[in-house]
């Protein structure tokens, strides 16, 4: 997925509009059924597992079913208003800790566009407000390492990441977080088309070897979604 033939075969099938039949084509309109697989057979009961990108909660209240009682999920979603949706669906939930905040390299503030969908899925963190529309905000963005260090959140067993195109930078600040033996896996939606566009080009590729180099062993889903699970410890 991340050879660079790839990448170019990627960008100019966008080009063509043929990019979403061929992605039914090869991986079946049941795709996300298979996502949802790979991501729940890694959890366990009792897990903390950290929603990346939660959303309004379609992961979160499935995974807090999953780890139950005695597990707990920390779930990260920076629009204010995906936030107030998420909060909701989870306010039931003894074992969910919901967290208006996203996940970058370092602790800053960046801004947001929020989508225009019903569900907001396509609300992403931008760097250049000029190619935004409307509905750009501020949020607070934290490394995880850093929420880690202080306490703020226990560390995860795995993590589920869909923060569209944000990615790199989110993968970025959990250094410490990936090299810890108790995260068992990942799994990460892959923006391409978003990385493309901010001149992000090869930073699947990083994404890949990051995780090799703290003892993952990486497979895609699909065309879009990357899964890491544990098979030794960082190399030195």
């Amino acid at each position: 997925m991340t050879h660079p033939l790839a990448i170019r075969l990627r960008a100019a099938l966008r080009g063509t509009g043929l990019a979403k039949p061929l992605r039914l084509l090869t991986s079946g309109r049941d795709y996300e059924d298979g996502v949802d697989r790979a991501l729940f057979n890694l959890v366990h009961t009792g897990d903390v597992v950290w929603d990346v990108g939660a959303n309004i909660g379609h992961y979160t209240t499935q995974l807090a079913e999953k780890v139950g009682p005695n597990g707990s999920v920390i779930a990260f979603e920076p629009s204010p208003q995906n936030f107030q949706k998420l909060k909701l669906s989870c306010d039931d939930l003894a074992n969910v800790t919901a967290l208006q905040l996203g996940l970058s390299d370092t602790s800053r503030t960046l801004k947001f566009e929020q989508g225009d969908d019903d569900i907001g899925a396509t609300s992403r963190l931008v760097s250049d407000v000029r190619e935004t529309s409307s509905g750009v905000v501020d949020v607070d963005v934290k490394s995880g390492d850093d929420i880690v260090a202080r306490a703020l959140v226990a560390s995860p067993n795995v993590i589920k990441i869909d923060v569209e195109g944000h990615e790199a930078q989110a993968l970025r600040g959990l250094g410490n977080v990936l090299k810890a033996p108790g995260l068992r896996g990942l799994v990460i939606e892959i923006h391409f088309a978003i990385l493309d566009a901010a001149g992000e080009t090869d930073a699947p590729r990083h994404i890949e070897r990051q995780l090799s180099d703290v003892g993952f062993k990486t497979s895609w889903i699909d065309a879009s979604h990357l899964m890491g699970v544990r098979t030794a410890g960082p190399s030195s």
